[in-house]
């Protein structure tokens, strides 16, 4: 779903290229308590609509496919009893999220340019093309 050119790809990398940075959770969680939702949209998902939305403060609930928008402006509260070893506000709640729900939640930084996938007890940043070229050649 994260390959370049993929859709859910498009629309971060114009998030990326804005510098307005977001946080995206795919799926919804079994305990809503979690969170508090901004605004409903229930909509199909494209590059644009992600980055248009993203544009407001909050996080985005897509569906686990990402091919719709459910939600956007909202807030995640997962438990600060969670350990995190981030240092920012919107990557920490990311992991927290992540580890609590089970969902994946993406976190990409406003002021590093970096996409970081959360799930579970995993974390991994996402590479962009000449950054694996630039690693290829090396090798």
């Amino acid at each position: 779903m994260l390959a370049p050119g993929s859709p859910l790809r498009k629309g971060i990398d114009y998030i990326v290229q804005a510098q307005i940075g977001g946080l995206l959770v795919l799926g919804m969680p079994e305990n809503n308590e979690v969170m508090e939702i901004g605004f409903e949209h229930n909509k199909e998902f494209t590059p644009n609509s992600l980055y248009e939305i993203s544009k407001m403060d909050g996080a985005v609930v897509l569906s686990k496919r990402a091919d719709s928008i459910l939600y956007s402006n909202v807030h995640l509260h997962p438990s600060t009893k969670i350990k995190s070893i981030e240092t920012g506000t919107r990557h920490k709640v990311a992991e927290r999220f992540a580890k609590e729900t089970g969902l994946y939640v993406i976190a990409i930084s406003k002021k590093r340019n970096t996409v970081t996938i959360f799930w579970e007890d995993i974390k991994y940043s996402l590479k962009y093309i000449p950054e694996l070229l630039s690693e290829a050649s090396q090798a």
